[in-house]
């Protein structure tokens, strides 16, 4: 019977020790990151009286996704040529290689432009993904330049993401 117990144990031990792992793999959280490029401007729609609907489409590559395509609409209000302008109502959804999505909500501000260019930081937060991101959360911040006279926007990605 003696010859049992020390490979029954270690048998348990082996298999709670990758149960564990699992279950910690499964909700770590992971660096988000990387760089975006997206192209788009005011759609002609209005959000309410004092806001516009902003539609952008574009790619980039970000940790745990690799190479992304990113497609979003927010409404911003403001003067968006001559002043600071507020960025709310966001929704984005990013689509990896393998076809899985992370869908967000995003939010922030605009800085009032030096010429055609402008500085913003927008925070998002994660509603929802398909595919490998199914069970996916996260908050993470995208800061960089728009440059209003062409329509592009350049941002760096930091925060976490979990799946």
């Amino acid at each position: 019977m003696r010859r049992f117990v020390l490979p029954a144990a270690l048998a348990v031990a082996v298999v709670a020790a990758v149960g564990i792992y699992a279950f910690v793999a499964a909700g770590a959280q992971r660096p988000m990151n990387g760089q975006i490029e997206l192209w788009g401007g005011p759609t002609g729609e209005a959000c309410d009286a004092n806001s516009i609907q902003i539609s952008l489409a574009g790619t980039g590559t970000l940790a745990h996704l690799g190479r992304v395509t990113v497609d979003a609409t927010n409404c911003t209000a403001g003067e968006l040529e001559s002043g600071a302008a507020d960025i709310s109502g966001g929704t984005a959804t990013f689509t990896a290689a393998d076809g899985s999505t992370i869908a967000v909500t995003y939010s922030g501000q605009q800085d009032a432009p030096d010429g055609f260019v402008a500085a913003y930081t927008t925070t998002h937060t994660v509603t929802g993904g398909t595919g490998r991101f199914a069970d996916a959360s996260g908050t993470w911040t995208i800061a960089g330049t728009v440059d209003l006279s062409v329509g592009q926007l350049l941002g760096d990605v930091s925060g976490w993401l979990s799946y």
